[in-house]
């Protein structure tokens, strides 16, 4: 099910719709007219759980003590494994960001990480 996107005027939750546009800039966030796409279109439809949720966003990924590429050798075979493909697409652009060349990215989100994998990790 696809829920109608909500222009950016309409939107009631400032907190979640400037968290996003202000802290997600490595990919695609909104379409032309403004209306955000992917997972967060759904966070607005719902804010009063979608603020929560995006909370925990910046929480997460802030408090990490994985490195960057390595949080995303765990996010792109999992998003694969779901057909989540807003996450592929989103992950593969912090993946790449984060160093990760992108044929160890294409065989990551193929499923394939055991193939590239050293002692290192990544």
């Amino acid at each position: 099910m696809r829920l109608p996107n909500i222009p950016s005027n309409l939107v009631t939750s400032d907190k979640l719709n400037t968290g996003i546009r202000e802290n997600l800039q490595d990919f695609t966030t909104q379409k032309p007219d403004g209306s955000l796409i992917g997972p967060f279109n759904a966070l607005l439809h719902f804010s009063a759980y979608g603020t929560p949720v995006w909370d925990l966003f910046p929480a997460l990924a802030g408090n990490s003590v994985l490195p960057k590429s390595a949080r995303e050798v765990s996010i792109l075979p999992t998003a694969a494994r779901f057909g989540s493909l807003y996450e592929l697409y989103s992950h593969e652009a912090v993946a790449a960001e984060s160093g990760l060349p992108a044929s160890k990215i294409r065989t990551i989100a193929a499923g394939l990480v055991g193939q590239f994998m050293s002692d290192s990790g990544v």
